[in-house]
C-alpha cells in the first residue's frame, strides 16, 4: 500500500532530523528548510498533510500558507503549524488563514504521531463525502441539461423548416466568442466560463416559439403584419420560460444567459428590432452574438417562402448592416472567419 506523502518545512535540521526518526516508517516525507524551497516541492509532490513551521527567514509559516490557499492544487493540503511560540493570537492568525491544528515544540512523539493520524482520518471522510456531494450534483445537473435539451428538440420538431438551424447557431455563436476574445474584445465578459455557458445557451434563443400557435409557426408562407406581431412575442415567451426554468433548477448560470439571448436575439444596434428597442450595448453581448449568427443561418437557409442565400451574399448583407442592426465589432470578428461560417453551413446542412 502506497504511503501517506508528507512534506515538512523548517529551517531547523535538528527538528527535522527529529521528525523523520519518529515519522519516517509511516510516511513518504519530503523536507525543505525554507518556505520558497517548501512551496516548489509542494506542487511537485502535492502531499496529503504539511508540518509547517512558523518562525523561518525570508518567508514566514503564514506567508507560505496564504501562497497555498491561492494555489487550486495546493488549497486542500491540510497543514499543521509546529511552532514554540505559545501565544491564543498566533493560533487565531493560523486558523483564520486555514491551518488545521497546531504542534507545539519540543516535540511530543506520541501526540505528534496521534494528530496526524485523527486529521489524515478527518481529511479522508471530507473527501468521500465532497466526493458524494460532487457525484450527487453532477447527477442533478445532468438531468436538468437532458431536460434543457430535450426543450431545444421541441421547438425543433414543431417547426420542421428549422431543421439543423439550432446546432448551427450553437456553432457559430462559440466560434464568433472565441474570435472576439482571441481578437481582445469584451475579455471582461468572455471568460472560459462564459463562453461554455454561451455555448449551452444558444440552442434556447427560439425556445418560445413553443407558445407560438401552429397556424403561424407552420404556416407555408410569409406572415402578414398581424401574424408577424404574434411571431415577434417568442422573445418575451423565451424569457418567461427561461425564468420560471432558472427558478426551479441548480445550474443557474447558464439559464441567465439564455434568459438574456432569448428576449434580446431580435434587438438591433440602432435600436429598431424588438421587443422592446433596445440599442447598442444596452443589449447582452449574447444577445448581439447571436442576433449575427441568426440572421446569418436565416439568410443561407431554404424556406418554405423562399430559396436559400448564397454564402457570399449573406456575408455581404451582414457588412451592410454593421453599424445598423449589428454591433460593429462583432460583424468584424464575423468577417475574420466568415469561412468557418461557411464550413459548418456546408457540414450541417439540412
Amino acid at each position: 500500500m502506497e504511503k501517506t506523502k508528507l512534506l515538512i518545512i523548517d529551517d531547523t535540521k535538528i527538528n527535522i532530523d527529529i521528525l523523520l526518526e519518529l515519522l519516517g516508517d509511516d510516511y513518504n516525507i519530503s523536507v525543505a528548510l525554507d518556505g520558497d524551497s517548501g512551496l516548489s516541492i509542494a506542487k511537485k509532490v502535492n502531499p496529503e498533510i504539511l508540518l509547517l513551521d512558523i518562525m523561518m527567514p525570508n518567508k514566514n509559516g503564514f506567508e507560505v500558507l496564504k501562497e497555498l490557499k491561492l494555489d487550486s492544487k495546493l488549497k486542500d493540503i491540510a497543514v499543521i503549524f509546529m511552532t514554540a511560540i505559545n501565544d491564543v493570537e498566533t493560533e487565531i492568525k493560523g486558523i483564520d488563514l486555514g491551518a488545521i491544528d497546531y504542534i507545539r515544540k519540543p516535540f511530543n512523539g506520541k501526540l505528534v504521531k496521534s494528530r496526524i493520524k485523527n486529521h489524515l482520518e478527518l481529511k479522508k471522510l471530507r473527501d468521500n463525502l465532497q466526493d458524494e456531494v460532487n457525484s450527487k450534483i453532477d447527477e442533478i445537473i445532468g438531468i436538468q441539461n437532458t431536460l434543457v435539451e430535450t426543450m431545444c428538440d421541441l421547438v425543433e420538431y414543431r417547426d420542421s423548416e428549422t431543421g439543423l438551424h439550432i446546432k448551427r447557431t450553437q456553432i457559430y455563436a462559440k466560434l464568433l466568442a472565441l474570435d472576439l476574445k482571441k481578437n481582445g474584445y469584451y475579455i471582461e465578459t468572455l471568460t472560459d466560463d462564459y463562453i461554455r455557458e454561451l455555448n449551452k445557451s444558444t440552442p434556447l434563443h427560439d425556445i418560445g416559439k413553443i407558445g407560438i400557435s401552429d397556424t403561424i409557426l407552420l404556416k407555408p408562407a410569409r406572415l402578414t403584419d398581424d401574424e408577424f406581431k404574434i411571431m415577434k412575442t417568442h422573445t418575451i415567451i423565451g424569457y418567461e420560460i427561461m425564468e420560471s426554468t432558472k427558478n426551479k433548477f441548480t445550474c443557474k448560470s447558464y439559464l441567465d444567459l439564455a434568459k438574456d439571448i432569448a428576449i434580446s436575439h431580435h434587438e438591433k444596434w440602432n435600436g429598431k428590432g424588438y421587443p422592446y428597442g433596445l440599442k447598442k450595448s444596452n443589449i447582452p453581448l449574447a444577445g448581439r452574438i447571436v442576433a449575427v449568427v441568426d440572421v446569418y443561418d436565416a439568410l443561407v437557409s431554404k424556406r418554405i417562402y423562399k430559396e436559400p442565400m448564397t454564402h457570399v451574399k449573406a456575408v455581404s448583407i451582414i457588412e451592410t448592416e454593421s453599424g445598423e442592426s449589428f454591433d460593429p465589432i462583432i460583424v468584424k470578428s464575423f468577417l475574420n472567419i466568415a469561412n468557418d461560417f461557411e464550413k459548418v453551413n456546408i457540414k450541417y446542412k439540412d
